[in-house]
């Protein structure tokens, strides 16, 4: 189950960040907008245009003008430009390592301003999430002591470089377990998130939508839906914030529709209400959108949540059972959908469908078991080697003081030396300069009798 669920996670942090879908355009807008960038002069008159064809265009066609945004700022000075088009490239390229290491160069060679600070944080992450999942299980341990080692060495002063310590330390164990101690490390993490400055959007972005899908398959719905409901007020705060630089093609419909949709899944936790809420703004999503529209067609899940959470058990069993047959279904959401399907047929009272669910279910209970037990024992193996690392760096500490102990201990002992040695040259000294002053006397007094 962990060896699956992380790629997704990754997956879906990635599309955390400030990019979005764009508003479905016709052919027209496209040609429209290219035609008016062949008659651009300027830097100045090719940049909304060349913003809008990237809002516009597919996944396969968005780098050629991520590029030119990111040439545009480098060549202009425009920091925030470059800034937000390393960002975009960084999820665009997140499996190219080589690409990935360049724009992290890039991104280092910006100055030190808030949109700059945000996009080298941001794209250093989405490179180490790309390099972590490359390395095998002994790699990421001998990793995992080293960053261990430098988190305990306290913090460097620098936020942004504090989060990406302990943003990557969450990485690291998020491969190997997503027990208590990678749950408390993010929460530590996301502390640190919140003092980020506003335009750190990418970032913080991407930790909600981790934190949203771990606290789901990790049976905690109340931390799911707040940081659902963060993720969908800064959303609506991008898209002003576009709408404002006249980006008119830029939204977040898909992203939206993903976050709604996950919310109606810890429907026990929802307001009064609120299940009626945003089960009518994914159908209104789904009007708009084709590709919402296409996928509430041939995914029931959301049907299938909406159901659950409006007590219609009997209309949700069908869709359940659908969602069910998909063999492309997670296992953490194959078990949350056979623990809904349970409840159903318990609340409905079908004997053959509870008695198919709960089947279901203890054996996706006994992989989940299983699983848990494996992370568990890995989550130990890095707490005893994490301890055992810091006794032996609290015993070279010691023997550092210790030895600067005696070696403080050599010193005071050649200083008491060389003082007594010195004490007595004083001695030496003022005993004949005592003998001079007598014998200069004495012959005052014989030169004044012969006078």
């Amino acid at each position: 189950m962990k060896k699956f669920i992380i790629p997704i996670i990754i997956l879906l942090a990635s599309l955390g960040c400030d990019t979005a879908y764009g508003v479905k355009a016709t052919t027209a807008d496209s040609l429209r907008l290219v035609r008016l960038l062949s008659l651009a002069r300027t830097p100045a008159d090719s940049l909304p245009l060349l913003y809008n064809l990237f809002d516009l265009a597919s996944r396969a066609q968005q780098p050629v003008y991520a590029w030119q945004i990111l040439s545009i700022g480098e060549r202009t000075g425009r920091d925030s430009v470059a800034a937000g088009a390393l960002s975009h490239l960084s999820v665009i390229y997140l499996r190219d390592d080589s690409v990935m290491t360049l724009l992290e160069e890039k991104a280092a060679k910006l100055p030190h301003t808030p949109a700059a600070d945000a996009a080298r944080l941001f794209v250093a992450i989405q490179h180490t999430t790309s390099h972590v999942s490359f390395l095998n299980e002994q790699e990421r341990h001998a990793r995992l002591l080293e960053l261990f080692k430098k988190k305990d060495e306290g913090s460097t002063g620098d936020i942004y470089r504090d989060i990406r310590l302990l943003y990557t330390l969450c990485l690291y164990l998020g491969h190997e377990s997503q027990g208590t101690l990678y749950q408390d490390h993010m929460e530590k993490l996301g502390r640190l998130v919140d003092r980020l400055p506003r335009e750190a959007y990418g970032v913080r972005n991407q930790y909600l939508t981790s934190a949203a899908i771990i606290y789901t398959y990790n049976g905690e719905p109340e931390k799911a839906l707040a940081a659902d409901r963060r993720l969908l007020s800064n959303m609506d705060e991008l898209e002003q914030r576009y709408a404002a630089q006249g980006r008119h093609f830029r939204n977040y419909e898909v992203n939206r529709y993903i976050c709604l949709r996950r919310m109606l899944c810890n429907y026990r936790a929802l307001k009064p209400g609120e299940a009626d809420s945003l089960y009518s703004r994914i159908m209104a999503l789904g009007e708009v959108n084709d590709d919402i529209r296409r996928d509430l067609a041939a995914n029931p899940r959301t049907e299938a949540y909406y159901r659950m959470a409006s007590g219609q058990w009997q209309a949700a069993i069908p869709l359940l059972r659908r969602q069910l047959d998909n063999p492309q279904v997670s296992q953490n959401v194959r078990r949350n959908m056979l623990a809904m399907l349970k409840e159903a047929a318990e609340k409905s009272g079908d004997s053959a469908t509870l008695l198919f669910a709960l089947k279901g279910y203890n054996e996706a209970l006994e992989d989940y078991i299983l699983t848990f037990n494996a992370a568990a024992y890995r989550e130990l193996v890095i707490r005893y080697d994490v301890e055992n690392l810091r006794a032996e760096n609290a015993r070279m500490e010691i023997e550092r003081r210790e030895d600067h102990i005696g070696q403080a201990h050599k010193i005071l002992m050649v200083c008491v030396v060389a003082g007594c040695l010195l004490l007595v040259a004083v001695l030496m000294i003022h005993h004949r300069y005592s003998k001079v002053k007598i014998r200069l006397r004495s012959l005052e007094r014989e030169l004044e009798r012969k006078g």
